[in-house]
């Protein structure tokens, strides 16, 4: 599957220079939580602009944080990480390419219509009726 973003983008958005191999794996961590969102096994071409986005959002926080971390605080400089934002990406990517599936929390399969399974407290007493 071809990559949602470049590393100079990856780049760019955090302002500074990268560590090439860490930025691959965050670039990786970050298609496959996406891939596990939307169930699409290869990417569109092109690449829609809300992937890429939400790609590379996820990718800077697996970089800053790679250890996913709440906050942080070294002598005067204390940093928070705001954790949720991962889960809204992610929701946002089922709700916008979610295939149904069970990736996007919907039931897969077919299922009776609930008002045509028995009464569950005379449901015994009719079902050993029609058994006998």
């Amino acid at each position: 599957m071809a990559d949602l973003f470049d590393l100079v983008s990856l780049a760019n958005k955090l302002q500074r220079d990268l560590d090439t191999a860490s930025a691959e794996e965050a670039r990786r961590i970050a298609q496959a939580w996406l891939g596990s969102a939307t169930a699409l096994t290869v990417w569109p071409t092109p690449v829609p602009e809300d992937l890429r986005a939400w790609a590379l959002e996820l990718a800077a926080l697996v970089y800053d944080n790679p250890a996913w971390l709440v906050s942080e605080q070294v002598a005067d400089t204390a940093t928070t990480w705001f954790l949720a934002r991962r889960n809204e990406i992610l929701s946002e990517a089922r709700q916008a390419y979610g295939t149904g599936g069970a990736a996007s929390g919907r039931a897969v399969g077919c299922f009776p219509d609930p008002a045509c399974l028995p009464d569950p407290i005379e449901g015994f007493w009719t079902a050993r009726r029609y058994l006998v």
